[in-house]
């Protein structure tokens, strides 16, 4: 299903780059970046400005990333002169991480080694790759009992990078630790009548949004386990995903629930019924995949209820982020319209990046990101350089692949 690109939003992703590098600091070969971030004590909570991480989600190999995509469809050397001397100044520092640093994709050891190899492969750069897959074979020495289950930064999220680089790289140790993480999730799930969970027992009134959300909950681990039954075809993982999908189905009604007092309802707490990380969008996203998967009614059903969630709400004064704003919610709409053959939901997605340049960009606005206390801040997932892969997902989304729905092989 091609579309005709609009040139607008590649200009975008150029303009957005080209502030970025503007923004990068320089210490020989090597740059990084400053944002802003929440410094919290138990008195009070303040702005300050530090060095970015390691991380996809905050940290410069999210930025790097960016860059090396829009080098792929605008390749001007700054892009690629600043992504690979801030990878160099990653691997530089990586040894020193505190061990605690966590082994997930968004935030942990396999964002940066996912970062790493797309820029290898983006720049034929053989050490970049080398280097990425010493990182993930040193997820193995880490004990897994103490990561966490869910996508953002634990085990359901490790799964799926795991599995492309297998594919990739025909790797057996990387397919056996995907395996080994995907018995630890089954093994760890919460079993019942309803089918199987991760946050929270059945009948517990408690039960929050964010459990059965994709970043934090039970969506992403059953996206996870479909993910792994797809590539070594063993039924026990599917198996598994469907129980989760299954137990979620009554809980869905919270956000038909939640959308009935939408009048009543302020800016954030609308942001969380939609995010990719808690709520519609990320439940849209896992079940889009798992009709992709299994061609089956339900999942279709259930991702077109989303979709109307998604599409139903008023998105006007919310902030452009991946995770909890405007381009997650849109991409959803890009992604949705590829697996449903359906161009009005690129139609849709095409609006809202139209909207973003001409009530942002044009007027000389900063970029509103996931936080409004913290100004236009520089990261993939809520800052500008998600918002500039968004706008290269609206402008060529066959090249440029979902980042919050890592797909094995692509």
């Amino acid at each position: 299903m091609t579309q005709q690109k609009e040139i607008a939003f590649l200009k975008e992703a150029e303009l957005i780059g080209e502030r970025i590098c503007r923004r990068a600091l320089w210490a020989e070969d090597y740059c990084y970046w400053e944002d802003n971030f929440s410094d919290s004590n138990e008195s009070n909570s303040k702005i300050v400005r530090r060095p970015v991480g390691l991380d996809i989600y905050f940290g410069a190999p999210g930025i790097a990333l960016f860059l090396a995509a829009l080098y792929s469809l605008a390749p001007d050397k700054r892009y690629r002169i600043t992504a690979e001397s801030s990878a160099k100044l990653t691997l530089a520092l990586i040894d020193d991480l505190d061990p605690r640093f966590p082994m997930g994709f968004y935030v942990g050891y396999l964002g940066t080694a996912y970062a790493l190899l797309k820029l290898g492969a983006e720049f034929s750069n053989e050490q970049f790759i080398a280097d990425a897959i010493r990182l993930i074979r040193r997820i193995s020495e880490r004990d897994i009992a103490s990561q966490k289950l869910e996508v953002l930064s634990g085990v359901a999220g490790v799964i799926p990078v795991l599995l492309s680089v297998y594919r990739k790289y025909s790797d057996e140790f990387v397919l056996n630790l995907a395996v080994e993480y995907g018995d630890r999730l089954v093994d760890n799930a919460t079993r019942s009548d309803e089918g199987l969970s991760w946050f929270g027992m059945a009948g517990v009134s408690s039960r929050t949004l964010a459990q059965i959300g994709f970043a934090h909950g039970d969506a992403g681990i059953g996206w996870a386990l479909l993910e792994l039954s797809a590539v070594i075809g063993e039924k026990r993982f599917l198996i598994a995903a469907e129980a989760a999908f299954r137990y979620q189905q009554p809980w869905l009604n919270l956000f038909h629930q939640r959308l009935e007092e939408r009048e009543s309802l302020d800016l954030a707490a609308i942001r969380h019924i939609l995010s990719w990380c808690n709520g519609a969008v990320g439940i849209g996203l896992s079940r889009l995949r798992a009709y992709e998967l299994t061609s089956k009614q339900i999942y279709k059903d259930e991702s077109e209820e989303a979709l109307s969630t998604a599409l139903r709400y008023d998105m006007t004064n919310q902030n452009y982020s991946l995770c909890h704003g405007i381009a997650g919610t849109a991409d959803l709409f890009i992604y949705a319209s590829r697996v449903l053959e359906d161009v009005g939901y690129k139609a849709v997605a095409n609006q809202k990046g139209r909207e973003g340049i001409e009530q942002i960009e044009q007027r000389g606005l900063p970029w509103p990101s996931g936080s409004s206390l913290h100004g236009e801040t520089l990261n993939l997932m809520s800052g500008l350089a998600g918002i500039g892969y968004f706008y290269l997902r609206l402008y060529d989304p066959e090249k440029i692949p979902l980042l919050t729905l890592v797909q094995p092989g692509i």
